[in-house]
């Protein structure tokens, strides 16, 4: 597996041209299938919309200071992604477990915000504690299916992505 990022002389993590490349377009895919706007991911994240539009811009740069936090749209639990995710927020890379945990917060945070917007914080709120029961899908007024469904399509881009497929 090729590295995702390292760190420079002054200790900042620069991610590799491949990893950058893969999570701007992970950026883009995850926005275009949530349907969500740049205004939606400011309101939602710590993020600012110039930031984003920054960030999926071609010029975005290669360092990333560690404070600076991506939106649960990356949230994806998929090894490379999750790595360079780590890298860009200055932390090791994720445990199992807590890849697990974020990929269901970023599956339920796309559910949410295609669907159920207005539930996005307490979904997300759910998901952070790592699962989502059907008894809990229900008091959310969400179909559990829906919720698999969706998981299941965040899931299958992540693979292409990390494929490198268009």
């Amino acid at each position: 597996m090729p590295d995702y990022y390292a760190p420079d002389e002054a200790g900042r993590l620069l991610l590799t041209h491949a990893a950058r490349n893969r999570l701007k377009l992970a950026a883009r895919e995850l926005r275009r299938l949530t349907g969500l706007t740049l205004e939606d991911i400011a309101a939602r994240s710590p993020v600012s919309k110039s930031q984003w539009q920054n960030y999926e811009s071609l010029e975005a740069p290669d360092l990333i200071p560690p404070h600076v936090y991506l939106p649960w749209e990356l949230e994806l639990g998929q090894a490379p992604v999750t790595r360079a995710l780590a890298a860009m927020n200055g932390l090791s890379v994720l445990t199992e477990g807590q890849s697990k945990r974020r990929a269901k917060l970023g599956e339920l945070a796309a559910h949410a915000a295609r669907e159920q917007g207005e539930a996005l914080a307490t979904l997300i709120d759910v998901a952070l504690d790592g699962e989502i029961s059907r008894n809990e899908a229900k008091q959310l007024d969400v179909e559990f299916a829906d919720v698999e469904r969706v998981a299941g399509e965040v899931r299958a881009l992540a693979s292409e992505i990390i494929a490198g497929k268009d």
